[in-house]
């Protein structure tokens, strides 16, 4: 890689991402939950879970900047800091007219160390989390119940 290459829609590589496309990723979950009469009617419960997690990447969001070659992070900038003064929205235009300011990369050289520069590899797996549940309620008076619990990953 010599240069930074633009990709996505209304590139010159519209099909080609951030990040391989898996979908593959079917997330579900399912439970249950019974009310044995062990030791009196209504008194016990037994619930279970199972659940399966996919986490997308570019959901945190952390790493954004550093793909431009900017400092790693996010950085948050308002459109309208505002003046704290009284503004007439009565006669405003809908829709609002829009003005765009075109970004362009920041542009180093691949040899500065000093730099950052992210990238997906082409084997890209999507990372997931298997979470499970078992636990046990018991009544013990009309307002105190008892409850075992595991969590597992």
């Amino acid at each position: 890689m010599t240069q930074i290459v633009l990709i996505g829609r209304d590139t010159q590589y519209p099909d080609q991402g951030i990040w391989p496309s898996d979908k593959n990723n079917f997330a579900t979950a399912m439970g249950f939950a019974w009310s044995p009469t062990w030791f009196g009617k209504d008194k016990t419960t037994l619930r279970g879970g199972y659940q399966i997690s996919y986490q997308l990447p570019g959901n945190t969001l952390s790493w954004i900047g550093s793909d431009a070659g900017n400092t790693p992070g996010l950085v948050y900038q308002p459109i309208d800091r505002g003046t704290g003064e009284y503004r007439d929205y009565s006669n405003m235009s809908i829709p609002l007219p829009v003005t765009l300011t075109p970004v362009s990369p920041t542009v180093f050289p691949l040899t500065d160390r000093s730099q950052v520069l992210s990238v997906f590899a082409p084997d890209y797996a999507t990372p997931y989390v298997q979470t499970f549940t078992l636990g046990i309620t018991r009544a013990l008076t009309s307002n105190l119940t008892l409850d075992f619990r595991y969590l597992g990953d």
